[in-house]
């Protein structure tokens, strides 16, 4: 028998303990995904294999927006250097979980463009279109793990683990720097807002010096444009 054999029959003596778990997570429409893909987790334990760009990290994101409480809106926000693109339609993810007395049940999360909250995620009422099934008529009752419009995101604590060999400027500031909040700038998402505004004209124009505060903020303009705002 291999070690991963051996592995998983340890861990699958336990599997019923980490009930309820995210079953399997799909993508009607998410950032670079095929539209439709579908990961199931089987196995107590799953590893994401793959060069950089393929959407590991983007993967990850969904699911810490899954549960109860969380948005992936944290990590993944719209700015003037990456802007999200929903002329194809919201980005959403739908998970499947078990529910005591109802099966497996699905719950959809879609990207809303609040003007307060512009990365925010919002649990929505099960889609046809989506190949979700309609959520049974609760007659006024109330029934655990649902509302009358839908069932209820998983209930999970989340622990977001993001480590690497090297760390840039952005993951720095981003897990690492110290936020001065001001009116119009409450997190770290609006303070990258804020400064992506610079980093796209200097990008637009071709810039090779830009002042900011009596400053030049360029270090080097050229395929990686290195542009001293956030550090």
């Amino acid at each position: 028998m291999s070690k991963i054999d051996t592995i998983k029959r340890i861990m699958e003596r336990a599997f019923n303990s980490f009930e309820p778990y995210i079953r399997y997570i799909r993508f009607p429409h998410y950032r670079q995904l095929f539209d439709g893909e579908k990961i199931d987790f089987k196995f107590p334990l799953t590893v994401l294999v793959g060069p950089n760009g393929c959407n590991k990290s983007s993967v990850l994101q969904a699911l810490y927006g899954c549960p109860d409480r969380n948005n992936t809106g944290y990590f993944w926000f719209s700015t003037d250097v990456d802007i999200i693109n929903e002329n194809d339609g919201r980005h959403c993810c739908i998970h499947g979980y078990w529910l005591d007395g109802e099966g497996e049940v699905e719950s959809l999360k879609t990207r809303i463009n609040k003007k307060v909250s512009p990365d925010y995620w919002e649990p929505s009422r099960p889609l046809v279109k989506f190949g979700m099934k309609p959520i049974p008529q609760n007659k006024g009752e109330r029934i655990k793990g649902r509302t009358e419009t839908r069932w209820k995101a998983i209930s999970k604590n989340v622990v977001y683990l993001d480590f690497r060999a090297e760390i840039g400027a952005y993951d720095k500031y981003f897990w690492h720097g110290d936020l001065h909040r001001t009116e119009t700038i409450k997190s770290k998402q609006d303070y990258i807002r804020h400064k992506s505004k610079y980093l796209r004209t200097v990008i637009n124009k071709n810039l090779k010096t830009y002042a900011y505060y009596s400053k030049d903020r360029i270090r080097k303009n050229g395929k990686s444009t290195l542009f001293r705002t956030v550090c």
